[in-house]
């Protein structure tokens, strides 16, 4: 089984309009980053817990026979994590196949994000996401699992707010051991710094990282999750964490960082 960390900021510039569409009336609606992340992570969700090849097709995500999405939906595992000033849980570590159940006790239909982020701060992140690695792969490992090593999505939009403090509980995470040391993929937009992104996306277990080349973040979000759909795919299929770096529509958008200087 291959268990899955997708780790999202959820700061106050989260909330801030980067885009206009127009209402009934002609009027311009606002509509915010952490908007379109809520949309398109439940998107991702709904996917991996029961989609179809429509939706596949409608959404841009990878389509997949019905064997291969059989074989996904038994091996995917998720877990959710959000970040601001602190961290905390969106969604535990849940089976693939067990999703569409899960969203039945979500509120409205939606996930339970923080609408009013502050700060970004990393360091809380990945303090959470090495206590939640380590304590879901031992109770995996419990329950007769035998896991691979943990693929991490980490998207912000901004530089963290807490720097340097951050990369010793970053330092932790990545000595976390052997097997349970993640690989990451880091996916910046907005205000993101790619030397920053660079240090969080892992050279090592397939990580990568990547950084919008617009400025104010426009149609940014979309290609984001469609390329974390489809490399979660190419990585159950490989075994590993293998991202699909040939995603056109994520290299219209964002251009990979390098070197990186994570380890």
């Amino acid at each position: 089984m291959f268990p899955f960390y997708l780790v999202i900021d959820v700061s106050g510039s989260m909330s801030e309009p980067y885009r206009y569409e127009k209402g009934p009336n002609g009027e311009p609606i606002p509509v915010t980053a952490f908007q379109e992340v809520r949309m398109w992570t439940q998107e991702l969700v709904s996917w991996l817990g029961c989609g179809s090849r429509a939706a596949d097709r409608e959404l841009g995500f990878v389509q997949v026979s019905s064997h291969s999405r059989q074989v996904v939906r038994d091996q995917v595992w998720l877990r959710i994590i959000q970040f601001d000033a602190t961290a905390s849980d969106v969604l535990p570590l849940t089976e693939a196949r067990k999703l569409t159940q899960a969203r039945a006790g979500w509120r409205n239909d939606e996930l339970p994000f923080n609408e009013r982020g502050t700060y970004s701060n990393y360091g809380p992140a990945f303090a959470l996401l090495r206590q939640r690695i380590d304590e879901d792969l031992d109770r995996l490992r419990r329950d007769t699992w035998t896991p691979n090593r943990p693929a991490v999505f980490f998207l912000t939009d901004g530089k963290p707010s807490d720097d340097p403090a951050w990369r010793q509980e970053y330092r932790a995470l990545r000595d976390l051991g052997n097997a349970e040391e993640p690989g990451i993929v880091a996916l910046g937009f907005g205000e993101s710094v790619p030397a920053v992104l660079s240090s969080v996306g892992t050279r090592s277990h397939g990580g990568r990282a990547y950084q919008s080349k617009s400025e104010s973040g426009l149609g940014v979000v979309g290609p984001l999750f469609r390329y974390i759909a489809n490399s979660i795919a190419s990585s159950v299929k490989a075994g590993e964490l293998c991202p699909s770096d040939d995603d056109a529509d994520l290299n219209a958008g964002y251009s990979p960082v390098r070197p990186l200087t994570g380890y």
